[in-house]
Protein backbone atom coordinates (compact mmCIF):
# COMPACT_ATOMS: atom_id res chain seq x y z
CA UNK A 1 0.00 0.00 0.00
CA UNK A 2 1.74 3.49 -0.70
CA UNK A 3 1.69 6.26 1.21
CA UNK A 4 -0.28 9.33 0.42
CA UNK A 5 1.47 12.92 1.44
CA UNK A 6 -0.55 15.46 2.50
CA UNK A 7 1.52 18.86 3.24
CA UNK A 8 0.09 20.63 6.86
CA UNK A 9 2.78 22.39 7.14
CA UNK A 10 1.77 26.47 7.55
CA UNK A 11 2.68 28.80 5.17
CA UNK A 12 3.45 32.41 6.41
CA UNK A 13 0.36 33.75 5.00
CA UNK A 14 -2.01 31.40 6.47
CA UNK A 15 -4.13 32.96 9.25
CA UNK A 16 -3.06 30.82 11.82
CA UNK A 17 0.04 33.33 12.38
CA UNK A 18 -2.51 35.77 13.19
CA UNK A 19 -4.10 34.19 15.90
CA UNK A 20 -5.43 36.41 18.44
CA UNK A 21 -4.75 34.11 21.85
CA UNK A 22 -2.57 31.27 22.67
CA UNK A 23 -6.38 29.13 22.69
CA UNK A 24 -6.77 29.91 18.71
CA UNK A 25 -3.41 29.22 18.32
CA UNK A 26 -3.56 26.02 19.77
CA UNK A 27 -6.97 25.43 18.15
CA UNK A 28 -5.57 26.15 14.28
CA UNK A 29 -2.52 23.79 15.51
CA UNK A 30 -4.55 20.68 16.61
CA UNK A 31 -6.81 21.14 13.28
CA UNK A 32 -3.46 20.51 11.54
CA UNK A 33 -1.78 17.42 13.26
CA UNK A 34 -5.51 15.55 13.98
CA UNK A 35 -5.86 14.22 10.57
CA UNK A 36 -1.94 13.22 10.24
CA UNK A 37 -1.26 9.63 10.60
CA UNK A 38 2.92 11.03 11.32
CA UNK A 39 3.92 14.08 11.92
CA UNK A 40 7.56 14.72 10.54
CA UNK A 41 9.63 17.75 12.07
CA UNK A 42 13.32 18.91 11.22
CA UNK A 43 15.46 18.57 14.68
CA UNK A 44 17.39 21.76 14.17
CA UNK A 45 17.86 24.04 16.77
CA UNK A 46 15.18 26.57 15.55
CA UNK A 47 12.87 24.02 16.91
CA UNK A 48 13.28 24.49 20.15
CA UNK A 49 12.99 28.62 20.31
CA UNK A 50 9.94 28.02 17.82
CA UNK A 51 6.89 29.98 19.82
CA UNK A 52 4.92 27.06 18.35
CA UNK A 53 6.54 23.63 19.55
CA UNK A 54 5.13 23.64 23.06
CA UNK A 55 1.85 23.40 21.47
CA UNK A 56 2.87 21.17 18.75
CA UNK A 57 4.09 18.86 21.12
CA UNK A 58 0.88 19.13 23.48
CA UNK A 59 -1.46 18.53 20.25
CA UNK A 60 1.11 14.98 19.12
CA UNK A 61 0.05 13.94 22.48
CA UNK A 62 -3.25 14.84 23.06
CA UNK A 63 -4.31 12.61 19.59
CA UNK A 64 -1.88 10.19 20.19
CA UNK A 65 0.20 11.30 16.80
CA UNK A 66 3.55 9.86 16.39
CA UNK A 67 6.77 12.46 15.84
CA UNK A 68 9.19 11.07 13.06
CA UNK A 69 12.78 13.67 13.91
CA UNK A 70 14.63 14.55 10.83
CA UNK A 71 18.16 15.16 11.61
CA UNK A 72 19.66 17.74 8.32
CA UNK A 73 22.62 17.14 6.85
CA UNK A 74 26.03 17.75 9.57
CA UNK A 75 23.78 19.26 11.82
CA UNK A 76 25.45 19.20 15.17
CA UNK A 77 23.37 21.07 17.52
CA UNK A 78 19.64 19.27 17.75
CA UNK A 79 16.58 20.59 19.52
CA UNK A 80 16.33 18.48 22.66
CA UNK A 81 12.77 18.83 22.72
CA UNK A 82 11.66 17.66 19.65
CA UNK A 83 14.58 14.81 20.09
CA UNK A 84 13.44 13.75 23.63
CA UNK A 85 9.27 13.97 21.90
CA UNK A 86 10.30 11.70 18.89
CA UNK A 87 9.33 8.40 18.25
CA UNK A 88 12.14 7.82 16.17
CA UNK A 89 14.95 9.94 14.76
CA UNK A 90 15.89 9.60 10.69
CA UNK A 91 18.96 11.02 8.79
CA UNK A 92 18.07 13.87 5.92
CA UNK A 93 17.68 11.39 2.85
CA UNK A 94 14.75 9.88 1.24
CA UNK A 95 14.99 6.88 1.86
CA UNK A 96 15.33 6.96 5.48
CA UNK A 97 12.63 9.38 5.76
CA UNK A 98 10.19 6.96 4.38
CA UNK A 99 11.31 4.13 6.38
CA UNK A 100 10.97 5.99 9.55
CA UNK A 101 7.19 6.88 8.44
CA UNK A 102 6.32 3.26 7.57
CA UNK A 103 7.61 2.24 10.82
CA UNK A 104 5.47 4.80 12.80
CA UNK A 105 2.18 4.64 10.38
Amino acid sequence: MPIQFLNYSVPKDNPIHFANTDRELQAAINARIHPCKVVVCPIGMYSTHSKWIGKELAALRYYRKPLLAVNPWAQEMKSRVVRDAANEVVGWTSKSVMNGIWKLR
